[in-house]
This record gives C-alpha cells, structure tokens and sequence, in this order.
C-alpha cells in the first residue's frame, strides 16, 4: 500500500508500527478523506445504486413470497390471506414487496431522466477517463 501517491503520514510510533503491518488507517484516509471526486458529482450519481439496493430487496423478499404463495385460482387469495396473518413479519414482507416494486420505478425514471438531462447518450463517451470506442481502430 505505500506504493502510489498516498498523502498518509503516520504520527506516532505505533501507527507508524501499524500502517507497515496493516495499512488500514492509510486505506481509510486514502479512499474516504483525501479521494479524489470530480467537480460536476452531485446526488442524481446515486441512483444507480439505489436501483442494485432495490433490485435485491425486490429478489430477496419475493423469493420468500414465493416460498408461501399458492398459484392456484381458488387459493391465491387464501394464500396471501396467510402470508399477511399468520406467517412471521408477512405483513412486512408483502408490504416490502408492493412498495418496493413502486419505488424501484420512481428511481428507475429519475436514472433514465439523469441521463438525458446531463447528456450521457452524447458522443464522447468516456467511462473512467477512458473513451468507450477502442482507439486502435
């Protein structure tokens, strides 16, 4: 880890003792305190891993819906009927699930309507400070 341009300077020994074993004070202050963020960086960025959050939420807490729903014409109302009453937090669950597909949504079109405010459909696409169109071509 002291490779790079790492500003960290342990003050006393015993950092200095601990930044040589397990540079996890050096880790913490490169990646949260002195990391380097564009200038243009705002809060509409977020979005994208607000929709990864709720996609998984959505997986995890269908997948136990599932686990208690029956498919069946003349059971289904039963069944969700059971989930809500009498199956641990199924109320919370099913609760989860409805208001989590809605949400998903909302940040799905604030995602999309970031990308056409700010342009990112437009030619220089660049990923990293990288060009997404190979050069050697």
């Amino acid at each position: 880890m002291r490779e790079g341009h790492s500003t960290y300077k342990p003050k006393t020994g015993i950092e200095r003792w601990f930044d040589a074993r397990l540079p996890l004070p050096r880790l913490v202050h490169d990646s949260f305190i002195v990391y380097p963020v564009p200038r243009n960086l705002n809060y509409a960025y977020t979005f994208g891993g607000i929709l990864t959050i709720m996609l998984v939420a959505q997986i995890l807490t269908g997948v136990v819906l599932a686990m208690h729903y029956a498919a069946d014409t003349t059971l289904a109302f039963d069944s969700v009927e059971k989930i809500v009453r009498d199956v641990n937090s199924g109320w919370l669950l099913r609760s989860l699930h409805s208001n989590g597909a809605s949400f998903f949504f909302i940040a799905v079109y604030i995602h999309i309507c970031r990308g056409l405010y700010y342009g990112s459909y437009k030619s220089p696409r660049e990923f990293c400070g990288y060009s997404v169109v190979p050069t050697c071509w």
